[in-house]
Formats: C-alpha cells, sequence, structure tokens
C-alpha cells in the first residue's frame, strides 16, 4: 500500500483546499521512502495523520465505542473555523486519499473521498470510493462502504504502523499498549481468518444436526455459539476500556511529573526536607562550636610555641645542658666522699706488707685523676640560669615536643574539619532561604496531590478491569471446551456422514493450525524483535535475545539465561523496544503497510536519535511519512536523512498558514493557506497538483449522523 496523495478541504487547521503530494520516490538504484513534515506545535502536522484515519475508518478512527452524538461533535468541530470574524465559516469539509494498493499480485488505485456537512448541528456525512477509476462491485450502502475499507486496511494495521508519541510512549510502558499489540498480531498473522473460519464451520455442523436425535446437540451448540459471542463481546468492550482507562494513567502520569517538577522549580524538595535541614543545621553548629573551643584550647596552651620553633630548640638544648651540669656537680660530690675514704691511710691497710707509702700515694692520685676526670664539666655555674628542678624540666621538655610535632599536626586537622563544617552550614542556610512560604506552596501541592489521587483511582480500576478481562478469559475458555465437546457429540452420532465428518476434522486442523500458526509467529517474531532493538539500541548484550508468548504475545527480554525486567531499561531504551516491536512485527507479518510517525523523537536522546536516523526511517517500510518538530529533526540531522527523503514540507504558523515543500529533484514550491482561500501544493516529480476532479462519479453513500 502507497499513500500517493492526501487533499484536505476546510478541515481542522487547513483552510480550502490543501494538497500534499506523499509518493515515495524510486529509480536510478536508490529509494527515497521518506516523506519529511516539519513544523512546531500547532501547524497541523498531527491532522495530517488525523485526517488518513478518518478517511480510512470513520467513526473507528477514534475508538471502537465511540457513540453517534460523540462522532457527530467531532465532524463539526473539525470543520476550519477562521480567526477572521468577517471570513464566512464554511459548514463542509472533505478529505480525499489516494493510494495505491497490490492484491494478489494486482496493482489498484484507490480514490477515497469522506465528506460531511453541518446544518442546525445535524451531519450529513458521504463516503465516495473509487477502485481504478470505477465504482467497487457489490458496494450499496454507508455500511458495506465502510466494512469494504476495513478489509482493505486494517484498522489494527494503522493502530501499529501509524501511530504517536502518546502511542509509542503507552507501548513502551511495561504494563501498558500490550492489548493493541496482541490484538494487531491476532489479525497481521491471520488468526481471526482462522477463527472466524471454525464459527462457520460450527455454523455448518448445526445445520447438519437435523433430525430429533440431534435436535438437542444443535440447540446446545448454538447456545454455546452466542454465550461465546456474548463473552468475546463484553471482552472487546472490557479491553477497549482498558485502553481509554490507560490512556487516562498516561496523561495523569504526564501531568503529575509536569506538577513535580513545576514544585521542584518552586522549592518543594527543601520544603519537604525543611525540618530535616534545621535539624542538621543545630547539628552543625555545634559540632563548629565544639571545634572553635578546641582551637581556644590549643591557642591558650602549647600552640603559640609552635610558631618559633628556633626558640623551641634553643630551650631544649638550654635544659638538657643544665641537666648535664646538675648531674655532674651530683656526680662531683659523691667523688668526693670516694675519694676521700680511697685516700685515707686505712683504705689500703692490708696491701701495706706489698706496697710502700710511695706506691699507694700514686695509685690514690691514679684514681682521683680518673674519676674527676670522668666527671668534669665545662659549664660555670654563672652560666646556670633556668634552674628548674628534674620534673619541672621534665614537663618542659615534653611541652617543646608536642609544640614541635603533635599540636601542629592536631591544629590543622581541627582547622580542616572546621572549614569544612563551616562549608556545610553556607550551603544548608542556602537551601533553607531556598524554601518558599507555605502559602506559596500550598497550592502546587494540593494540585500535585490531587493528580496522585486520580491516578490511584484509574490504577484501581484498571486493576478491576484487568481481573475481568481474566475472568472473561477463563469463561471462555470454558464456552470453547464446552463446543468442541458438543462437536464431537454430532460428529460421533454422524459418523456415516461424509461432510460431518470432514468439517469436525477440518475444525481439528485448524486449531492445530493456529496453535502451530502461533508458535511459529512468536519464535520469528523474538528472533526479528532481538535483531531489531539490536540494531537500534547498538548496546552490546544489552538484550542478548527475545521470547514472545504464543498465546498472550507478551514479550520477555534475555540477557544471557537471565531474565531482563524491563524496568531496568532507561526511558529512551524502552521507546526504542517498542519502535522494534512494530518494526519486528511488520516484517514478520509481511504487511506491505506505509509507516506514519508522529513526533517519534521528543523522548530520545541524541545517540538514539542518530540511530533512528541511520538505521530506522530509511529502513521502516517502502513508504515512512515522519510527522516532526524543528526540534526534532534540524538541519544537521536532515542533511543525515536527505539520501532517503523524497519530499519535504515545512509547516509555519501565524494568521496565515504557510507551506513550503522540496521534492528530491529539488523543485520548490510554496503555498499560502489564507483565512479566504486554499493552497495547493505538489511536490512531486513534476511538480503539478491532481486533485480527484469534481466531476468524476463512483460509489457515494451518505448517511446522516445524528
Amino acid at each position: 500500500m502507497i499513500i500517493r496523495r492526501l487533499t484536505l478541504t476546510n478541515f481542522g487547521i487547513y483552510s480550502g483546499e490543501t494538497q500534499f503530494d506523499l509518493s515515495p520516490q524510486n529509480g536510478n538504484g536508490s529509494s527515497r521512502p521518506v516523506i519529511l513534515i516539519r513544523g512546531k506545535n500547532g501547524t497541523g502536522k498531527t491532522t495530517l495523520m488525523e485526517a488518513i484515519r478518518l478517511c480510512l475508518h470513520g467513526s473507528l478512527a477514534l475508538g471502537s465505542r465511540v457513540s453517534r452524538d460523540e462522532y457527530r461533535t467531532y465532524l463539526i468541530k473539525r470543520i476550519h473555523r477562521s480567526v477572521n470574524e468577517s471570513h464566512i465559516k464554511p459548514n463542509t469539509a472533505c478529505i480525499n486519499l489516494e493510494l495505491d494498493y497490490v492484491s494478489a499480485g494486482k496493482k489498484r488505485a484507490y480514490h477515497i473521498t469522506r465528506s460531511w456537512q453541518c446544518n442546525n448541528q445535524q451531519v450529513k456525512e458521504t463516503l465516495r470510493i473509487l477502485e481504478d477509476g470505477h465504482p467497487p462491485a457489490d458496494i450499496n450502502s454507508s455500511q458495506q462502504g465502510e466494512s469494504f475499507l476495513r478489509e482493505l486496511v486494517s484498522p489494527a494495521a494503522v493502530q501499529i504502523f501509524f501511530f504517536d508519541g502518546e502511542q509509542l510512549q503507552q507501548l513502551a510502558d511495561d504494563d501498558f499498549g500490550a492489548d493493541a499489540l496482541a490484538e494487531a498480531m491476532e489479525t497481521l498473522f491471520g488468526l481471526n481468518l482462522v477463527s472466524q473460519l471454525q464459527k462457520d464451520l460450527d455454523v455448518y455442523l448445526g445445520r447438519q444436526a437435523s433430525t430429533a436425535q440431534l435436535n438437542g446437540g444443535r440447540k446446545e451448540l448454538q447456545k454455546l455459539h452466542k454465550q461465546a459471542a456474548v463473552l468475546r463481546s463484553k471482552q472487546d468492550e472490557l479491553k477497549a476500556d482498558r485502553r481509554r482507562n490507560q490512556k487516562t494513567i498516561a496523561a495523569l502520569r504526564h501531568l503529575r511529573d509536569a506538577q513535580e517538577q513545576k514544585i521542584a522549580s518552586a522549592g518543594h524538595w527543601f520544603a519537604k526536607h525543611r525540618n530535616e535541614l534545621k535539624t542538621r543545621r543545630q547539628h552543625l553548629a555545634e559540632e563548629i562550636e565544639d571545634n572553635r573551643q578546641q582551637v581556644q584550647e590549643l591557642a591558650s596552651g602549647l600552640l603559640p610555641f609552635a610558631i618559633s620553633p628556633q626558640i623551641n630548640r634553643l630551650v631544649s638544648r638550654r635544659l638538657y645542658l643544665e641537666r648535664d651540669y646538675e648531674y655532674a656537680v651530683a656526680a662531683q660530690q659523691i667523688l668526693e666522699q670516694i675519694i676521700a675514704d680511697i685516700t685515707d691511710p686505712q683504705f689500703l691497710s692490708e696491701f701495706s706488707p706489698f706496697l710502700d707509702t710511695m706506691t699507694q700515694r700514686r695509685i690514690n692520685s691514679k684514681i682521683k685523676n680518673y674519676l674527676f676526670g670522668k666527671t668534669q664539666t665545662h659549664t660555670d655555674s654563672s652560666e646556670i640560669i633556668l634552674q628548674v628542678s628534674a620534673q619541672d624540666r621534665q614537663t618542659m621538655l615534653s611541652w617543646i615536643e608536642q609544640a614541635s610535632k603533635s599540636i601542629p599536626r592536631q591544629f590543622c586537622q581541627i582547622v580542616d574539619h572546621l572549614n569544612a563544617l563551616e562549608a556545610d552550614l553556607k550551603q544548608i542556610n542556602h537551601e533553607l532561604d531556598l524554601v518558599p512560604d507555605d502559602e506559596a506552596l500550598a497550592p502546587l501541592v494540593e494540585t500535585l496531590l490531587e493528580y496522585d489521587r486520580e491516578l490511584t483511582k484509574y490504577q484501581k480500576i484498571d486493576a478491576d478491569l484487568t481481573n475481568r478481562i481474566e475472568r472473561l478469559d477463563y469463561d471462555l475458555e470454558q464456552t470453547e471446551h464446552q463446543l468442541q465437546t458438543a462437536r464431537q457429540q454430532i460428529s460421533d452420532h454422524q459418523q456415516h456422514n461424509r461432510r460431518v465428518q470432514l468439517a469436525t476434522k477440518t475444525h481439528t486442523a485448524l486449531s492445530d493450525y493456529a496453535r502451530e500458526l502461533r508458535e511459529q509467529k512468536a519464535r520469528l517474531l523474538g528472533h526479528a524483535l532481538t535483531d531489531r532493538f539490536n540494531i537500534l539500541n547498538r548496546k552490546t548484550n544489552l538484550v542478548e535475545s527475545v521470547v514472545v508468548d504464543p498465546h498472550t504475545f507478551g514479550i520477555t527480554l534475555f540477557r544471557g539465561e537471565q531474565i531482563l525486567d524491563r524496568k531496568q531499561l532507561s526511558a529512551g531504551e524502552k521507546q526504542l523496544l517498542a519502535i522494534a516491536s512494530m518494526w519486528a512485527l511488520r516484517d514478520v507479518s509481511g504487511t506491505p503497510m506505509p509507516v506514519i510517525l508522529d513526533t517519534p523523537l521528543g523522548r530520545l536522546d541524541s545517540e538514539h536519535r542518530l540511530s533512528m536516523l541511520r538505521d530506522y526511517f530509511p529502513h521502516a517500510s517502502h513508504q515512512v511519512i515522519l510527522l516532526v518538530t524543528d526540534a526534532e529533526i534540524d538541519n544537521i540531522a536532515e542533511a543525515e536523512l536527505e539520501p532517503y527523503i523524497a519530499h519535504t514540507y515545512n509547516l509555519s504558523d501565524g494568521q496565515s498558514q504557510k507551506i513550503s515543500s522540496r521534492s528530491a529533484n529539488n523543485e520548490s514550491r510554496q503555498a499560502l493557506i489564507k483565512e479566504a482561500g486554499g493552497g495547493s501544493i505538489s511536490s512531486g516529480e513534476n511538480g503539478t497538483s491532481s486533485p480527484l476532479s469534481p466531476d468524476k462519479t463512483g460509489f457515494a453513500a451518505t448517511k446522516e449522523v445524528i
């Protein structure tokens, strides 16, 4: 499928008739699948995807449970309203979509026009369909036309391949998006066709059970079919409710996060921790005072001596000198007594027979001189000036030792710690100064609490809906089992009816086929998803394999043999996983759908954006329509993508909307969509505009939207 041209008439922000050539370009050995539509918020980017969805699927574009009144109101609001009150307000709007579709190897061109007219709050909607310039066969009503378009382009496929940033965020969420993804897989893998064929076979079996003996079995089969249909209908309704509820949850989370940022900017963190900051400030003040007292004690003690090490050394030498003098004087006093004893004639009297008097004198003189020589001091008594006791001398020497070594080290440690404490105190005082007044902060906090209350309420609703869906799953499983039993009973009673036996065997074969198809597609999807995610992420071995549950299509990530919790992924990695899921789903299903992305890069960092530009956009599909802001893809990013761009549209806002376009052959066009008229833009190869001619006729179904 290729979308060739989109024409809007008085739709949304677009006044008058505006055309967009969306055809990709191929040739000369190159492929240019990308159509880049860029503009600021509010310039009409999202309106383009909205128009494509609306043209294809009407009210289904808004959801499966949109009421007629809601749809009517929506159509009225989407008719262009001029900001200039002097201009005539249109009461009609129109969307025309030209596309090519290949089915069974045959290419067909479709022109789809959906228009509506509003009169007195009543809306008349008209759907026109042309197939190769002619009305499709067997379409005679609006319902048939809508069914034709649903079969041509599946709403489930549109939901997956035409997505915006909000949908991408929901798919990236750990809990949300699973229903939409599973529903799309059922359709894209053809499993819904298998289920429909089995239902048709059950109807056939019921008709074959026409005898009185089998009438009860036929009625039981019909009853179970109705019961299963009711369960599926309730299940679809609950899943639709859950999807809407999850969108509300996502919106509330966004509002809550924004409010938290606003409160943080207003100083809520500091207000929340005010008491803690005050307590910390008090402790710091006490610790600072204690350290200051320690410094004062050092200053009033030995610290002053630490600043005069030379004097300390001189005093120390003087103390040791006087100590040595005192030791010498004391020793001499003792020696004098010893010498007096030695020189006493009685000391050597026992040696008198052996020593004469002269020899004894010589010995005494020798001993006296030796001992006095050992205790002789060169210090004069006049040099002794301190005259301190031995205890005081030892105390003074200890003080000098401390003043020279331990006291300076202790002082530096205390001062460093004191400086750190004072820096902490300064920071805390600064943080306390940032705390806003309670009156200014209270409304912001109250709004945040309201968001939290609403979020809790909707999360409870989500849990309740999930439980109800799970109960319906069980009931449906039991009903399917009862259906299988009823089929077997009919088959047992119709053993000689070849058609019944074939229908029963076919039903069983279809069940086996569906099971094997699920398992095969799940394996292929897991391999493709692993490959696509690692291409986009480029982080080695973050995800080594992906396992897809064949029953629920739930995704489990593995790193080696260990399960990787998706909560461990960053926000950007989760978004890349969602994109890789859709990329892999398109490849495995073989669905030839274009890909339309609205603001896909908003939550990605520069590295992930570059990966998207190089590895995803050029290869996502044969046609990739990018609706981006100038912040997402600037001129540098556009240059990176340029070899793959077929057309570029730049939307600008203002009282008159200006659109400039450039095609791959460098032909440029501009249109000024004024309030009083319209503009025609074509950036195709020939730069010409070819809207659907007013005189062409085709299927036209008109219905009143009351």
